[in-house]
């Protein structure tokens, strides 16, 4: 797949170039669109939702056409010039019309907060340009645009099951143009810019409320730190988009009195839907929270609109939903049965699931995942500072919004928890980014009482040592396995072979199979797909009609082939190594772990 033969061209400088140039043509695509549409923003909504926006354009893009199959690498390739064509003509513009800093000069209390923001970022940076190793990405989220690529058409697998959910893989759709062009890594740098376009928007709107720069930043700091950053804003997956689109969503129906004022309803109702939209397309257990909150948004002002502006309004929520949400998941409803893949497969009779068995993986899922308190409450505090907890309660207690508002947000807050607890397993990071937004909230409108606890040197420093730093040191222990191969201080196949499963056994795989061949990966292991030498298929279903096909087995199945695989009958064993190591673990300290291999050649009967 894409991955593996990027491997022989993996360079560090050129991926974190490819990577800020796609950005930067997310952000001149969504721009241009902005304009064409009228939506008129002011910073730093304009900045956010056109980079929303250019993604959600291109993921359309590449959709349509691998509906028409006509994901060739040619066309693929000039999507991704064209998008550094954008990105090229955004950077020039914003070079051409930026009057000063974004970040002015830190002083006095300011300095700690600023150099912790800075060191934090980039140890996020440099864990992003190192070749992708966790096993999410490699299992599904890249596999999805790398097989777009490799297959010239968008098909529908059943397997990965979590990579079927198409609907929420809009980001991870969006990235195959940097897979044409032989740097699928990049789409780690992307997801790093759109953490820190997180952190440059909650400055931004701390600073906006007049507070103290110090404050400012102790906020910021505040959010960047911890090992949530470092882990997973910084692959191939949606999570950042995600973040960005709900705490933007957050704090944009927080201040909605003050941008109806400024952008009127229209506009505010077009840009409020393409960030709920974005939020809802990062993660399908999002959806449930973007109605409400878009439904609380809209109502009022359909409510109290003449009836040729209620049309408009309307017509502004929806249009992003029937542009960008409506087509995949009908495309993915008319190929699987459900709008969802997998999931509401129950739901419709047309599925081409076995519904009882779908059930029974994402019942055996959940309850895999179902951790003790204490240990949930331990990842919790690792992963984030105790000052998100602090902000995110004090933006509805402490601040100087209205008590409508900070109830209706208290009220999405328990809403996610909710939905989070009845059906996922407790994982702070299914908030969706929720919690971000408050706590942008709480630092730009803490009330002077909560403000002056902090702003004291003597509370300032106690506060940022017990609370900031410790995180700062997490996230900066985690990060440095990464450092060398991202500074290109070790050979990249040592770090290949440490850090990624089957790594040897795909080498030798590459030597021994056909071009042509494909790979049936049989067994309850999730391998890290995207680096295999051929396409890998993990359902029988999914599997084209061929003669001959190698499959992949383990202890637990080299038994059963011909039950497994009914159709075939087995020929002859290509490949076995007795100790491959199947999983691989970026926790520092935790060793690899090694089991038995086979892979079967069978034929057609």
């Amino acid at each position: 797949m894409t991955s593996f033969f990027a491997m022989s061209q993996y360079n560090p400088a050129v991926v974190l170039l490819v990577g800020l140039f796609a950005l930067a043509g997310f952000f001149g695509l969504g721009a241009a669109i902005s304009r064409l549409c009228r939506l008129d923003l002011p910073v730093p909504w304009r900045q956010v939702t056109a980079v929303l926006l250019g993604i959600q354009t291109v993921s359309l893009a590449v959709q349509v056409l691998g509906m028409a199959g006509l994901t060739s690498m040619a066309a693929m390739i000039a999507i991704a010039v064209g998008l550094m064509a954008f990105g090229a003509a955004y950077v020039l513009s914003w070079a051409s019309s930026a009057t000063r800093a974004e970040f002015p000069t830190a002083r006095g209390l300011a300095l700690l907060p600023h150099a912790t923001l800075c060191l934090a970022v980039t140890a996020c940076l440099l864990v992003a340009i190192a070749p992708s190793t966790k096993i999410d990405e490699l299992y599904y989220h890249m596999l999805l645009p790398s097989r777009i690529l490799s297959d010239g058409a968008l098909l529908f697998y059943r397997e990965p099951w979590v990579g079927a959910i198409l609907p929420h893989m809009i980001f991870q759709i969006s990235t195959t143009p940097v897979h044409a062009i032989g740097y699928p890594d990049a789409g780690n740098v992307i997801s790093w810019s759109l953490g820190a376009t997180l952190l440059w928007f909650a400055w931004k709107v701390i600073d906006a409320s007049a507070k103290p720069l110090a404050w400012t930043y102790f906020w910021t700091a505040a959010l960047s730190v911890g090992l949530y950053p470092v882990v997973w804003h910084v692959t191939a997956g949606s999570h950042a988009m995600g973040a960005l689109a709900m705490a933007a969503a957050t704090v944009a129906y927080c201040l909605r009195q003050q941008l109806l004022a400024t952008i009127g309803p229209v506009g505010f109702a077009g840009f409020f839907s393409i960030l709920a939209l974005s939020a809802s397309s990062t993660k399908v257990t999002l959806l449930p929270l973007a109605c409400v909150m878009l439904f609380s948004v809209s109502w009022p002002l359909v409510r109290s609109a003449r009836e040729r502006q209620a049309a408009r309004i309307v017509l502004a929520l929806l249009a992003p939903w029937v542009v960008f949400f409506l087509p995949i998941a009908v495309w993915t409803w008319a190929k699987s049965g459900s709008p969802f893949g997998p999931m509401l497969s129950s739901v419709f009779s047309a599925s081409i699931y076995d519904v009882d068995a779908i059930a029974d993986t994402l019942r055996d899922t959940r309850s895999g995942d179902q951790l003790p308190v204490v240990q949930v409450a331990f990842y919790a505090l690792i992963n984030y500072s105790p000052l998100l907890l602090v902000g995110t309660l004090g933006a509805l207690t402490c601040t100087d919004l209205t008590k409508i508002t900070r109830l209706a947000a208290a009220s999405f807050l328990a809403f996610q928890i909710a939905l989070i607890l009845l059906m996922l397993n407790p994982d702070i990071r299914y908030l969706g980014g929720i919690h971000f937004g408050l706590v942008i909230m709480f630092a730009a409108h803490a009330t002077s009482q909560c403000q002056g606890i902090f702003m004291s040197k003597r509370n300032f420093g106690l506060a940022f040592v017990v609370l900031v730093l410790p995180w700062l040191g997490l996230q900066l222990f985690y990060a440095q396995q990464f450092f060398p191969a991202a500074l290109g201080l070790v050979p990249k196949e040592s770090f290949y072979t440490r850090y990624i499963a089957y790594y040897e056994d795909f080498q030798a795989l590459n030597r021994i199979l056909p071009r042509n061949a494909v790979i049936f990966w049989l067994g309850d292991s999730r391998p890290d797909a995207v680096y295999a030498p051929r396409p890998v298929y993990m359902d029988r279903g999914d599997l084209p009609k061929v003669d001959l096909v190698y499959v992949a087995a383990g202890s637990e199945s080299i038994g059963v082939l011909e039950e497994e695989l009914p159709g075939y009958m087995r020929v002859d064993t290509v490949y076995s190594n007795s100790r491959a190591v199947t999983d691989t673990f970026r926790t520092p300290g935790k060793p690899s772990l090694v089991h038995p291999l086979w892979v079967v050649r069978m034929r057609r009967k």
